[in-house]
This record gives C-alpha cells, structure tokens and sequence, in this order.
C-alpha cells in the first residue's frame, strides 16, 4: 500500500468515526431542559490566546458550547495571571494549567 492512499484511508476513518459519534450524542439538558436556559461558565487560559487553545476558540464560534447549555467566556492569562487562584476562589470554573501548578495547589 502506497503512503498516500494510507494517509487517504486514515482519513477518511477518522471522518467516519467523529461523524458517527456526533450524531450519537445527547445535549446534556439539551432541547428538553427547563426554559433552555444557559450555564454560565468562565474558562481562564494560561497564556494569552494562542494555536494551542484554537479548539476552545472554535467550539465557541461552532456553537458546541450552546448545544450542551453551556454559556462559555474565554478569559486571556498571561504571566501574571493568578489562573490557579482563581480557579481556587471559584471566581473561574475551568482553568489550563501546568502540571507543576496542579501539584503545588
């Protein structure tokens, strides 16, 4: 098997895979959910935005958030930015951290 059509099929199964589950998932409190009301949530980044967290970026845009009742704000770090703190003081509820910040608090 030549390495093109190798790279073709793996692909082409990974298109096939994320397909299939998608249509396979459930919104958590999704359409039947009391009033269809969002959740409020704050994701604090490490840095500033950057390549790494795209993914977050493009859920928001791609409404992934919304189908699972979620109200998404991205907040930018930066090098002093207290992520573990406040993540701690619950004024965040999902924070990107490094491994030796998860140790220390």
């Amino acid at each position: 098997m030549n390495q093109r059509f190798g790279s073709w099929l793996l692909i082409g199964a990974c298109l096939f895979t994320t397909t299939a589950c998608e249509n396979d998932k459930q919104p958590a409190g999704g359409e039947g959910s009391e009033e269809g009301r969002l959740q409020k949530v704050t994701l604090m980044l490490n840095w500033f935005p950057e390549a790494e967290h795209g993914g977050f970026y493009a859920a928001k845009v791609h409404g992934i958030y919304e189908k699972y009742s979620l109200d998404v704000t991205i907040e930018p770090g930066g090098p002093n930015a207290p992520v573990a703190q406040e993540l701690l003081t619950g004024r965040v509820q999902f924070a990107i951290g490094n491994a030796d910040d998860v140790l220390v608090f």
